[in-house]
């Protein structure tokens, strides 16, 4: 049985800054904490098709840099193996252990 995805208005969608791959910490933190945000408000740790849903919402808001590292990892499909990997491919590695907490 399927269940019904909650669609997270364009209005939340909105809130979630595009981002590039650039290594401004305030780029990436802007976007992980709104993208938290959103995590928070519509994921479900029970319904995998709401999350997988959610995470493309998330992933769509990625362009250049960081949609290519995406592209190039089939096996990142959730919000926490992404924040990771952005961390450790934009980010500053003395801030990483604030940053995923």
């Amino acid at each position: 049985m399927t269940s019904k995805i909650e669609l997270v208005p364009k209005e939340i969608v909105a809130l979630i800054p595009q981002f590039k791959g650039d290594k401004r910490l305030y780029h990436q933190d802007l976007y992980q904490r709104k993208c938290d945000y959103v995590i928070e408000r519509y994921g479900n740790p029970g319904r995998e098709e709401q999350n997988l849903y959610v995470f493309n919402v998330l992933t769509s808001k990625l362009t250049e840099n960081a949609a290519a590292l995406l592209s190039e990892r089939e096996d990142v499909v959730t919000w926490s193996a992404l924040k990771e990997l952005l961390i450790q491919h934009f980010g500053d590695p003395r801030r990483s252990a604030l940053t995923l907490s």
